[in-house]
């Protein structure tokens, strides 16, 4: 399908507001209808050159036809619109940037202010049952962390301005991707200050409550995620059939959100932490895995 049809598809404004529509999520073609006023066969009419033009995908699930986007189509274009530019020029939300990196050096700040209170060696890491195994200096406990987190926060916001990225993930989910980095690395800093002024024993608890909360609202809108090569399970047979993407990420929203609330069940009641952790993070990751490529290889025969 060469790009001068896909161009003419989306030269109709209905077409283009069709294709908005399904951005966030796939639809029947009455819903699709009932946002517009004109005939249903005009609709479909409309869809069925969408459909040609390779820009969504129909699927049959039981008495329903269902619409939704072919992302594979659409990331071709934005290539080959950038190829067409030049060179592509690392984009960041500077807005996003600034406030994730106040949160970041927040703890920087926080150390600053306990310098006396602090020991000149601090806990740094922790073995399995939460007893600290590992040390370093005050300076480098402080300073080394909310750096590496900003470091690694600045690649995170980069990825997420991907055109790819913001056609395919709904806004919220974005959002929250953004939020991880920061609101971990103040969850891990305040723990080892915690630990340093012997406020709390050290425990993976905070840190499992707040995993097992991330996860959930990461199952939520696992769903929700269209194809695309930033975000979600990304396997060469997910990425190559959007069937196989729908149905893995629904059964991983599943998985996920059971998984979290395991955890913040656990990490109040701590019964083998860490053996709950490493268990609910191996199902999380292998069992999706393993169905969807069940998945394609029934589809495949």
């Amino acid at each position: 399908m060469g790009f001068a049809e896909t161009f003419k598809a989306l030269s109709h404004p209905i077409r283009r507001e069709i294709l908005e529509l399904l951005k966030s999520e796939r639809l029947p073609a009455g819903d699709i209808a009932g946002h517009f006023d004109v005939a249903g066969a005009t609709i479909s009419h409309h869809l069925n050159i969408l459909k040609k033009a390779g820009l969504v995908v129909e699927k049959r699930e039981k008495n329903f036809i269902y619409y939704e986007l072919s992302t594979s189509v659409l990331e071709d274009i934005m290539t080959w619109l950038a190829d067409l530019k030049g060179s592509q020029e690392m984009k960041i939300n500077k807005k996003s940037l600034v406030k994730t990196s106040l949160v970041i050096l927040l703890p920087v700040l926080i150390g600053i202010l306990l310098w006396n209170q602090l020991p000149s060696q601090m806990a740094t890491h922790f073995d399995i049952s939460g007893t600290a195994d590992g040390y370093n200096s005050k300076i480098f406990a402080i300073f080394a962390f909310p750096i590496l987190f900003l470091l690694f926060q600045s690649i995170v916001l980069v990825s997420l301005e991907k055109d790819s990225v913001k056609a395919t993930t709904p806004a919220r989910m974005v959002k929250i991707y953004a939020w991880l980095i920061p609101l971990f690395s103040l969850i891990v800093q305040l723990s080892i200050y915690a630990n340093a002024l012997g406020v709390i024993k050290s425990s993976p608890a905070l840190v499992t409550a707040f995993l097992g909360s991330i996860f959930i609202f990461i199952g939520n809108y696992l769903p929700k995620t269209q194809r695309n090569y930033t975000i979600g399970i990304r396997l060469p047979w997910t990425l190559s059939d959007d069937r196989n993407w729908y149905k893995t990420h629904r059964f991983a929203s599943k998985i996920w959100v059971l998984g979290g609330l395991l955890l913040l069940f656990d990490s109040f009641f701590q019964l083998a932490l860490p053996y709950v952790l490493g268990g609910v993070i191996g199902v999380m990751v292998i069992v999706p895995v393993l169905y969807s490529f069940v998945l394609s290889r029934h589809s495949s025969k």
